[in-house]
């Protein structure tokens, strides 16, 4: 008896001496496998010069019928005296963008791939405003220079919902900086 592929390729499985099927087995992260294989996984950043105040430094919208997975965040302090115990970044969800910002294009990470996110980022070099409604879900004081969100997919956003990073300062001194990695899953 064989095992054949349905579509009549000829691909053929084995079986070894205890009836066990033979397969091999290639793994890879789910952000590889959506860039390599549909070309939807995306990175955006920014930097903005430190306030003594809460700016709001990167939002991205969700504008795809697709779900958008975060994957990945990275948050720096540049400067001894931004880095301290009274500044922080808080990463918020649940509201809505109302005006301000500069539009930015996310990257794709297929290099040489022209397939554009379906979002909507907005860096904070001119004020981004938005409504009173996002709720903070995570909060890092930046008494270390340099913080990592490895979210793992844990972080999704269904069309319209945002993701705003923030940054609370106690000096005008310095850059803050922000990067997030996403990808848009359709359910597979």
């Amino acid at each position: 008896m064989k095992i054949q592929d349905g579509a009549g390729k000829g691909y053929e499985v084995q079986v070894n001496s205890e009836n066990q099927l033979k397969t091999s087995t290639v793994s890879e992260s789910r952000q590889h496998h959506v860039s390599k294989e549909h070309q939807k996984a995306f990175q955006v950043s920014t930097n903005l010069s430190v306030t003594i105040s809460k700016q709001n430094l990167l939002l991205i919208t969700n504008d795809s019928s697709e779900s958008l997975v975060v994957t990945y965040i990275r948050l720096m302090t540049v400067s001894a005296d931004a880095t301290n115990e009274n500044a922080y970044f808080t990463l918020e969800g649940g509201g809505d963008y109302v005006s301000g910002g500069n539009s930015i294009t996310p990257i794709n990470m297929n290099i040489g791939q022209s397939r554009e996110a379906v979002a909507i980022a907005y860096d904070g070099d001119t004020a981004i405003v938005v409504d009173s409604n996002f709720v903070e879900f995570d909060r890092n004081y930046t008494a270390n220079s340099m913080q990592s969100y490895n979210k793992d997919g844990s972080l999704i956003l269904p069309r319209g919902a945002s993701l705003l990073i923030t940054h609370t300062g106690s000096s005008t001194d310095g850059t803050v900086y922000a990067r997030a990695s996403f990808y848009f899953a359709n359910g597979e």
